[in-house]
């Protein structure tokens, strides 16, 4: 009876030590994978900057454009289910802007994940031009 106590208390403080360690791992990975990504996302503000100040306005854009889809691609199937609706849905409104300027097409790889949103709200600065307008027409 004693051995059978010490192998459950044995088996019990393994487990608990296991995820203790595998939760302090998790811990400093999910930190880590944080800062590789606002690493990445200052190193391309920085390029961006360099590009603009050098008159290369159309490179950059060209480079953003061609980046979109697929980084909506990955935000749709990897990241949008680990955020709130409200921040998934802004995210992809925003996206969905990019596509009103008459001529530009929405990319086959993303319309069906564009064209499924609900409708869009007005922004802020909509919301201040319809007042703005109001006020010119009284």
């Amino acid at each position: 009876m004693l051995k059978k106590l010490i192998v459950a208390f044995l088996l019990i403080a393994a487990f608990a030590l296991g995820f203790g360690l595998a939760s302090v791992r998790w811990f400093f990975q999910t930190k880590t994978l944080a800062a590789h990504f606002y690493n990445v996302g200052l190193m391309e503000m920085a390029n961006d900057v360099i590009q603009l100040q050098a008159g290369n306005a159309d490179e950059v854009l060209k480079r953003k454009k061609g980046a979109l889809p697929i980084l909506t691609q990955s935000f749709d199937s990897v990241y949008r289910r680990q955020l709130p609706e409200s921040e998934s849905l802004a995210t992809l409104w925003a996206i969905s802007r990019c596509y009103e300027t008459p001529g530009t097409e929405i990319p086959e790889s993303i319309k069906s994940i564009l064209s499924g949103l609900p409708p869009r709200p007005k922004t802020s600065c909509e919301l201040k031009a319809g007042q703005h307008e109001k006020l010119s027409n009284k």
